[in-house]
């Protein structure tokens, strides 16, 4: 699969074909690798064939989002300056989303921006993070608070690192795709929902992938900086948000996709009471979400958590601000919502987890 996006050319095929085929004229430039431990073992073992990579050097950074930081960011640019990189050099973010938003972010801003290469190693990465330019750290416990809208030169997504995953992480990945889908309506999120993600065959979660990356692309390219349209991408995220935030101060390990998993069935309940959002297809996704998806949370604290949605970056002026399914299941952005409903929410949705259990 080929896909344009402005500036970025997105492949879907095997990095190393790629790399060596479309970008050997990269050989005559600096040319680094920011990894974290994990791809460093797993994933550029399988990318560093590449005979362009032979005289790369490689930045480690940290796992995890505690490393989504501006130490960590301030780290890359002391390997950068250390090794003379000037403004002709390229970095290539081998990771998943943690890698390519703080990597990108890294390469947007040394010496007013440098060039970028996306090669995501996990399904949540491929799906969504290292598609649509957003770069990003976290900041005072806060999700993406310090970033920018900077697009990668390319972006190559190689479904053979998908063996390197472990089930949870792939469950991780399957709900931005969830969201892709749900964003489409109710015919993509049942076609999603014919098997879990570790029992499709390779072929099968390449052209979901496939698929799942073009609806993000469509979005991306009339919307590219978050003015209007994109904001549907958000669909999940300002509940997910807020829960990420705060099972990072109470220490509790919990993945990205995880935490937009539960801000989907969540915000699909407060759609059905402020958009009548069908209330049938609302059980169905709820309860999806909860045969897949296992967080260590029995209860939500509602009132850390509504203040944790305030604070996210698509809220102002004290409103909260979601992006819902509406009575036909279209996507709608910009929906202000009462503290009140958003608290109902969450207490349904923790009723339902604790009877689920």
């Amino acid at each position: 699969m080929y896909l344009q996006l402005e500036n970025t050319d997105i492949y879907l095929a095997p990095a190393n074909q790629v790399l060596l085929s479309k970008y050997t004229h990269l050989s005559n430039k600096q040319l680094f690798v920011l990894v974290d431990s994990n791809t460093k073992k797993h994933c550029w073992p399988l990318l560093k064939e590449a005979s362009l990579l032979n005289n790369a050097e490689i930045i480690e950074m940290g796992v995890g989002e505690k490393a989504k930081s501006i130490d960590t960011v301030m780290h890359v640019w002391k390997k950068l300056t250390h090794a003379h990189a000037h403004r002709g050099c390229v970095l290539l973010n081998l990771g998943g989303g943690v890698v390519g938003d703080l990597g990108g972010f890294a390469a947007s801003s040394y010496k007013r921006g440098v060039q970028f290469i996306q090669v995501p190693t996990t399904l949540l990465s491929m799906v969504d993070a290292s598609v649509g330019g957003k770069t990003g750290v976290n900041f005072e416990g806060l999700k993406n608070q310090i970033g920018s809208f900077t697009e990668p030169i390319s972006v190559i997504i190689d479904p053979m690192f998908l063996r390197t995953l472990d089930k949870r992480h792939l469950l991780s990945g399957w709900a931005e795709m969830l969201k892709h889908a749900l964003l489409q309506g109710p015919d993509d999120f049942y076609l999603l929902a014919q098997k879990p993600p570790e029992q499709l065959t390779f072929k099968e979660l390449s052209q979901l992938i496939a698929r799942s990356v073009r609806i993000k692309q469509q979005v991306v390219e009339a919307d590219p900086k978050e003015k209007g349209k994109r904001k549907i991408l958000n669909l999940g995220h300002t509940v997910g948000h807020a829960i990420e935030s705060l099972a990072m101060q109470l220490n509790q390990s919990v993945l990205h996709g995880e935490a937009v998993a539960y801000g989907l069935a969540i915000e699909l309940i407060i759609a059905r009471e402020v958009l009548q959002l069908d209330a049938a297809f609302v059980d169905e996704v709820v309860n999806y979400v909860l045969k897949l998806y296992k967080l260590p949370f029995a209860s939500f604290n509602k009132k850390e958590l509504v203040g944790k949605m305030l604070h996210d970056k698509k809220n102002a002026q004290g409103k909260l601000l979601f992006a819902l399914l509406n009575r036909e299941s279209l996507p709608q952005h910009d929906v202000c919502v009462s503290e009140l409903i958003v608290k109902q929410a969450l207490d349904e949705f923790t009723n339902r987890l604790r009877s689920f259990t």
